[in-house]
């Protein structure tokens, strides 16, 4: 029996949670059902499946390696049609991972149009800040704001979003408006951090013709945009961050965009495959609806 054939097998019987109903559902032996699942087992070297005397259940290792083997299929299905591929025939599901703002302030509020052109096509939205690994984890492809450190993944680039300096009407109050460069001295930074135990914080701007990182004081360090906002909200200092994020927070005076002379390059938001070429036509199609979305959330700033 081929290895894709024994994957079927093993997700019919992960999702029926049933031996028997898993044979009767495929129309083979429970025999055959079990020795394959067997098979399958001892030439990965682990456990998949819990037998039990009500149903089956996965094991930790099954779980991993059923999002991987569901992939796979949906994979092999797509090479087996990709010469007839079109609109009807793209089906299967695109896992994708990207920060949480932009889950959130663009990609869902969106979704209806790409899921209405494309409705055999099931989305997985992981929304994160952390560097995932796109590969081990299983993803068809990742967004990511700012530098990319992975030299492994294929990389198109779809905008960059301009970023401007602001403080919140609370904090504004409390220690005043910064005016210069100099009145900084005075002044917090929410510190945005995703591991601890990086270098202090401090106010960063491009002088025309280099990146100056200006140190500054903090009183709290966060690890997510969400956070990072919502300290920003309560006044815990300055923040740098795109204006797409604040847009709706400074129409209404919440927000204050301060020295807007002093703002930091734009961040290159970067489409990341697993693989630089032949990618499956859901990630084609997918990154080609985003493409379409660039140019209102990469909107800049009125100075």
């Amino acid at each position: 029996m081929d290895f894709q054939k024994s994957l079927m097998i093993f997700k019919k019987v992960a999702d029926l949670k049933s031996f028997t109903n898993a044979a009767d559902d495929l129309e083979l032996p429970k025999s055959a059902v079990s020795a394959a699942i067997a098979r399958l087992e001892q030439k990965l070297g682990t456990r998949l499946l819990l037998r039990t005397t009500r149903q089956v259940q996965l094991t930790p290792d099954g779980s991993s390696f059923y999002e991987r083997a569901e992939k796979i299929l949906y994979d092999a299905h797509e090479l087996e049609n990709m010469f007839r591929a079109n609109i009807d025939k793209i089906s299967g599901t695109l896992r994708v991972d990207m920060p949480i703002g932009m889950a959130q302030k663009l990609v869902i509020p969106s979704l209806w149009e790409f899921i209405d052109k494309y409705p055999r096509l099931n989305v997985e939205i992981s929304s994160t800040d952390r560097n995932v690994d796109i590969i081990y984890e299983g993803f068809d492809c990742v967004i990511r704001v700012g530098k990319n450190n992975d030299n492994n993944a294929g990389i198109r680039e779809l905008g960059k979003k301009p970023v401007i300096n602001c403080i919140s009407r609370t904090y504004a109050e409390k220690y005043g408006i910064p005016k210069s460069l100099e009145d900084l001295d005075s002044h917090y930074v929410v510190d945005y951090a995703l591991n601890f135990t990086e270098k202090n914080p401090c106010f960063e701007y491009f002088d025309g013709n280099k990146t100056i990182e200006a140190p500054m004081k903090h009183m709290i360090s966060v690890n997510n945009s969400v956070a990072y906002h919502a300290a920003c909200m309560s006044g815990f200092g300055i923040i740098q961050i795109p204006f797409i994020g604040v847009r709706d927070l400074i129409n209404s005076g919440d927000i204050i965009e301060i020295l807007p002379h002093y703002k930091p390059l734009p961040m290159p938001i970067n489409f990341l495959t697993p693989q630089r070429r032949n990618l499956p036509s859901r990630t084609i199609v997918f990154f080609n609806w985003l493409e379409t979305k660039m140019d209102d959330y990469c909107a800049p700033s009125s100075d």
